[in-house]
C-alpha cells in the first residue's frame, strides 16, 4: 500500500508540473559512490558452530548507476523547484547487500548564473530483484544537497550527497553468507548476518541535459 501511495504521488506531481508555466525538463545519467552508513550486524552460525568471518566485499562500498529525469519549475528568476524521478543502485559491494530504488527528490534550486546549488528531501521505494530483497525495508527517506554547473544553456554536471534517515534493513533480516564447499557444487549457508543496522549514504556525480 505504501508503494502504491508513493508511486501515485510521483505521477500526480509530474502531471501537475506539465501544467506549470515556464517549466523545463531534462534528464541525467551518472555514477553513485554508495555504501551502507553505520553498518553493523551479528554473525551467527545456525548449527551452533563458530561463525566464519564476514567476507570483506560485503562491507565495502561500491560504484553504481543513477539515472532519471527532472522538471525545473521557476518560482522567481533565480529560485526553482525541481522534482525528479530517479533509478539508483545502492548498497555495498557484496551481492547480498546490493539493492535498487525508485527515488523522488524534491529540490529547491538557486542559480548563480552558470553555477547553482540545490537541496531538499527525498522519498524512495525499493525495487530490488535479488533473493535477499525481502530483508530490506520497502520505503526510504533521506535529504540531499549538491552543487552543479551549466556549460551553456543545456548541458550540466552535478555533484550531490544524500544521507538516509531510515533504517535499511527489516528487523527480522536474515542474510546468509554463501560458502562454496570444496570439491562440490553445493553452497553452505549456515552462517548468517542478523541484527543488521545501517542507513543509506552516497555521493552521486551526473552529466545532464536540460531541454
Amino acid at each position: 500500500m505504501k508503494k502504491i501511495i508513493l508511486l501515485s504521488s510521483i505521477f500526480l506531481m509530474f502531471g501537475a508540473t506539465m501544467q506549470a508555466q515556464g517549466t523545463r525538463y531534462g534528464f541525467k545519467f551518472g555514477l553513485a559512490s554508495t555504501s551502507i552508513s553505520d553498518f553493523s550486524f551479528d554473525l551467527v552460525n545456525v548449527e551452533g558452530e563458530t561463525p566464519i568471518a564476514s567476507p570483506g566485499d560485503n562491507e565495502d562500498g561500491r560504484i553504481a548507476v543513477t539515472t532519471g529525469f527532472f522538471a525545473e519549475i521557476p518560482i522567481t528568476e533565480k529560485l526553482k523547484f525541481q522534482p525528479e524521478f530517479l533509478f539508483t543502485s545502492l548498497g555495498n559491494k557484496g551481492d547480498a547487500f546490493k539493492y535498487e530504488q525508485l527515488q523522488l527528490p524534491l529540490a529547491l534550486k538557486y542559480d548563480f548564473s552558470k553555477l547553482y546549488v540545490l537541496a531538499g528531501p527525498q522519498a524512495a521505494i525499493k525495487v530490488s530483484f535479488f533473493e535477499q530483497s525481502n530483508d530490506y525495508k520497502s520505503i526510504d527517506f533521506s535529504a540531499f544537497g549538491g552543487i552543479g554547473y551549466f556549460f551553456g544553456e543545456n548541458i550540466f554536471v552535478e555533484a550531490r550527497y544524500t544521507l538516509g534517515f531510515a533504517e535499511v534493513f527489516e528487523d527480522d533480516a536474515d542474510i546468509p553468507i554463501r560458502v562454496q564447499l570444496e570439491g562440490s557444487n553445493e553452497v553452505n549457508q549456515d552462517n548468517r548476518y542478523r541484527n543488521l543496522s545501517g542507513k543509506n549514504a552516497y555521493f552521486s556525480f551526473v552529466l545532464g541535459y536540460r531541454l
